[in-house]
């Protein structure tokens, strides 16, 4: 009967945070998982590449995220050889997450009259013609 329920669209459970923090910890820290994750990766030479930062400064994460909960667990500042191990943690996420920005992308990019909406700010006094009239003025003196 169990067979046939599960062939007929019965739903499993989620797993449980026993389950989920697991395999969070066999992603996170030097295991066969994780080696086995970079297997087929490409990691340039160059330190700064995100995908090389991720796989260097990954231990040094987990290792502030321990850190992290010590200091809750302490209820006490972080010393100074602390905080400066956490921020440069921090920084290194940061460079990690970054979003590459692009102003224009696509066709609408030909356009010099267009202008994402994303960048209007919410000012009344600023408006898309006046945007544009200033890509168009920008454009004139490049040429």
């Amino acid at each position: 009967a169990l067979v046939a329920a599960r062939a007929l669209g019965a739903t499993y459970p989620g797993p449980n945070d026993k389950l989920v923090e697991a395999a969070a910890s066999l992603i996170t820290h030097d295991t066969g998982v994780w080696r086995a994750l970079q297997d087929d990766c490409f990691f340039p030479a160059d330190a700064s590449a995100r995908i090389t930062m991720l796989r260097d400064w990954m231990p040094r994460a987990v290792e502030a995220d321990a850190l992290s909960k010590a200091l809750k667990r302490e209820k006490r500042e972080p010393t100074a050889e602390e905080a400066a191990f956490l921020q440069s943690v921090e920084d290194a996420r940061d460079a990690i997450v970054q979003v590459d920005v692009f102003p224009e992308l696509g066709a609408v990019a030909q356009s010099k009259d267009h202008v994402r909406p994303a960048l209007l700010p919410y000012s009344p006094a600023v408006d898309a013609a006046s945007i544009a009239g200033k890509k168009r003025a920008a454009a004139a003196g490049a040429a």
